[in-house]
Parts: C-alpha cells; sequence; structure tokens
C-alpha cells in the first residue's frame, strides 16, 4: 500500500510578483477529501517559513478562487478570534498570516465585515457575526504540521544583489500600513 501523490504544486523559488503557488493540481480520485486544500495551507506554511506574505498566481479558476477564499477566510478569522484587539491594520493581518494585504482586503469585503468609509477600512465584526462566520468558514482535515516540515528557504542572487528588500517579506517597510478601526 505505502504512500500515493494525491495532487502537485509548483512554486518559484523567488517571485518579484509575490507568488507563493504557481499551479495547483489534485488529482481526479482524491477530489473533496481537503487535498486541495492541504496544498494551500502548505503553500502558506513555506511563506511563513520565508517569512513572506504571499499570494497564489492569478488569475484564480472558479474552483480556486472558492478554494482560496474559503482558506483565507478560515485563516483570518481565526486570527481576529484568537487575537482581539481594538484596532487591528491589514499590514498586521497580513504579517500574522502570511496572507498578501490585497487578499485579506478582498477576503474581508467578500465576508461583509470589511467596509472603506472617509479614505479608511473600518472592521464592523461583532462578536456573535465572529462565531456565526468561524462556523461558516471551519478548519478543515487534513492539517499541516508545520514543525514536521524540514525545509530552508532558498537564498536568491536577486535578493543578495545590492541588498535589495524584498517587498514581500513580513519585516518589510514597503507593505502599506493602513488602520483598520472597530
Amino acid at each position: 500500500w505505502g504512500y500515493n501523490p494525491v495532487g502537485y504544486f509548483s512554486k518559484e523559488k523567488y517571485s518579484e510578483t509575490g507568488y507563493n503557488l504557481a499551479c495547483i493540481l489534485t488529482f481526479p480520485a482524491f477530489l473533496k477529501r481537503g487535498f486541495g486544500r492541504f496544498l494551500i495551507e502548505f503553500s502558506y506554511a513555506l511563506s511563513v517559513l520565508e517569512e513572506k506574505v504571499g499570494s497564489p498566481e492569478k488569475p484564480l479558476s472558479d474552483l480556486g478562487l472558492v478554494s482560496y477564499r474559503s482558506f483565507w477566510a478560515a485563516r483570518l478569522l481565526r486570527r481576529l478570534r484568537d487575537h482581539p484587539r481594538p484596532t487591528v491594520s491589514v499590514t498586521d493581518l497580513a504579517r500574522a498570516t502570511s496572507i498578501v494585504a490585497e487578499d485579506v482586503v478582498y477576503t474581508l469585503q467578500y465576508l461583509g465585515v470589511l467596509k472603506y468609509v472617509g479614505g479608511a477600512y473600518i472592521l464592523t465584526l461583532l462578536p456573535e457575526i465572529l462565531d456565526d462566520l468561524l462556523q461558516k468558514y471551519p478548519e478543515k482535515e487534513p492539517r499541516v504540521n508545520v514543525d514536521k516540515i524540514h525545509w530552508t528557504p532558498p537564498i536568491t542572487s536577486e535578493l543578495l544583489k545590492f541588498g535589495k528588500d524584498d517587498k514581500y517579506s513580513i519585516h518589510s517597510k514597503k507593505q502599506p500600513a493602513e488602520d483598520i478601526g472597530h
């Protein structure tokens, strides 16, 4: 019996556009078992280890959009539940989840909890709404255990040239710092 491949994903060693995943495929015999979501979570686990924010290569297929939106929602909602604060920024959420800021904004707007008012984003997430959304977007099995990943992020010559700053690093000062008020 042994091990069987269930899918595949590809990732660039260095992406100028911040992609943490270029292509994802779950083999037909393994569809609807959570392996696509597992591969998405794995790509973000690698982003965590790289200390970067990332996003999949766009445009997404219809199924890809549904899958990513569900993953992003679950991850962001758990972060908001587990680390409640009176104010939080898009950048804080991006750095904490490794989800690029544009995808954070898109997901929170899709969930109906982020509004753009007077030049600023306002997060309107009452505890009962958060509880309802957490039930709608649960974490699903199988899950990635980051502690079991034995991998070292590549150091590319692109980053070493002239001390080039990687704008997708969670330590970068180039990311927008937009506060979200409650």
